[in-house]
């Protein structure tokens, strides 16, 4: 199957977002078409610049109103294609990383691009809007040749090639909308119902959206960008625990609610960051209290019914938004417990034996379920 994917941006590569002007995010949007369809494809982009009034003749996201914007969409039904969205938070990008040229940045998120459409299919043809001067064009195109598999050779008919939007590949003006419609609707201030009517209608189930960095996502991002790793309703239940926590112990546990507030605090703007327990333990001693390793007073907190995880391969915690980190953390405590049940079976047994049966101390009432858990484990494994 050979896929064409049309790739436009919405934003600038500034990092400085401080400045008035320089939007916080960038947008790469990816309009991805199999050949059977490319036809049709360019059929309706006529029809609807015809049909929606387009007076210059070509659709640029930015001068669409919502209602013309709404119909442009509309229209964008009548073929298959699906989008894939790149959305970059420049805030978390280090200023002083080599993405601070605009050539280098660039370059890294069409090799990040061309990365992702090659674990996926098996030829694909990239078209990106065109821009900078003419040599710059030459050091993409060499650059993705050289660095992405791309080109004609014995192993890849992989191609990458610039466009203008309006004379030389129109078809770059859908994903120009694209952009343009996330950037709008979901990573600014906007209308809320226009948001969720455009997401509901014409978005889902159609488009998938990443973010880079991923934990610096924010909340209202996570809920309206069609991720299917967030679940908003096992994110507020986790919440929930935590509020109920601060109202029942305010008094009773000072330190726990306060640790408890700064994590509603951080997931409130950015729920999937995992916190560490150094930034923890340093945020709580400048508001006063000393808690030592905060794993201790978080335990705690668990064995009251606050959920609180700590993500697998991460060192930290945060409030669970999905069912996959509630299984990783489920599989970190597994892989914690039963070894260590194991080892207890198996020194108790080596030490029963070598004492003639003196040193059963597994045998004592208060080591009772301890017992039976090393005996559970035991029979799983055999």
């Amino acid at each position: 199957m050979n896929t064409y994917i049309f790739i436009d941006e919405c934003g600038t590569t500034s990092l400085k977002t401080e400045k008035s002007g320089v939007m916080p995010y960038l947008v790469y949007s990816a309009v991805i078409i199999e050949d059977k369809d490319l036809a049709l494809a360019r059929q309706t982009l006529q029809e609807t610049i015809k049909k929606c009034n387009i007076q210059q003749g070509y659709i640029k996201s930015q001068n669409l109103k919502y209602n013309k914007r709404i119909q442009v969409l509309n229209y964008f039904k009548k073929f298959n294609h699906y989008v894939y969205c790149l959305v970059i938070d420049k805030a978390k990008i280090d200023t002083n990383s080599g993405l601070q040229y605009k050539q280098s940045f660039i370059k890294f998120f069409q090799r990040l691009l061309s990365e992702h459409f090659r674990q996926r299919y098996d030829e694909f043809h990239i078209t990106f809007d065109k821009l900078g001067w003419p040599e710059f064009q030459q050091s993409l195109k060499k650059y993705m040749t050289d660095n992405c598999l791309i080109g004609q050779d014995l192993f890849t008919n992989n191609t990458f090639n610039l466009a203008d939007d309006t004379k030389e590949e129109p078809l770059l003006q859908i994903a120009d909308v694209y952009a343009g419609t996330i950037n709008k609707y979901y990573c600014q201030p906007c209308n809320k119902n226009e948001a969720n009517y455009i997401r509901d209608n014409f978005l889902q189930g159609k488009i998938t959206i990443e973010w880079f960095p991923w934990e610096s996502v924010t909340l209202v991002a996570a809920q309206n960008l069609f991720n299917e790793e967030f679940d908003k309703n096992l994110y507020n239940i986790s919440i929930d625990t935590a509020n109920r926590y601060i109202t029942r112990y305010s008094k009773d546990d000072p330190e726990g609610v306060e640790l408890i507030k700064y994590l509603l605090q951080e997931s409130a703007q950015k729920p999937l960051r995992v916190i560490s327990s150094k930034e923890i333990k340093r945020t709580l001693q400048e508001r006063g209290y000393e808690i030592g390793d905060p794993i201790s007073k978080i335990s705690s907190l668990r064995s009251k019914e606050v959920v609180i995880i700590s993500p697998q391969g991460k060192k930290g915690y945060k409030f669970p938004t999905s069912e996959k980190e509630l299984a990783d953390f489920y599989d970190r405590l597994r892989n914690n417990v039963i070894p260590q049940l194991i080892r207890c079976r198996i020194l108790n047994s080596v030490l029963q034996e070598k004492s003639c049966g003196n040193y059963g101390v597994l045998k004592h009432k208060e080591y009772s379920i301890l017992n039976q858990l090393c005996e559970i484990v035991n029979k799983e494994s055999i």
